[in-house]
């Protein structure tokens, strides 16, 4: 996982680790239905956010990078993580 900084105390990015502990499968490599239960906690959340999430394949590998980002208090956070298939 690539490392953050916590400038602003953010309860969506704590929900989000939470989340991320059911899907990992190594030290820092996260199962691909990470994404997919991400995006489902990003769509029923109230109150509504604006965020967005991307990926990028790793070259010649099963997996990729993910990154998703949210606007939350006036603050924009992310967390990037790498993922198998």
């Amino acid at each position: 996982m690539v490392g953050n900084y916590r400038f602003y105390p953010s309860q969506i990015e704590d929900d989000i680790y939470d989340i991320m502990e059911d899907y990992q499968c190594g030290i820092d490599v996260y199962d691909c239905g990470l994404m997919d239960a991400i995006s489902d906690y990003f769509c029923n959340h109230t109150p509504i956010v604006q965020w967005r999430l991307g990926t990028s394949l790793w070259p010649n590998m099963e997996g990729g990078v993910c990154a998703v980002s949210w606007w939350e208090d006036d603050n924009l956070n992310m967390i990037m993580f790498d993922y198998k298939v």
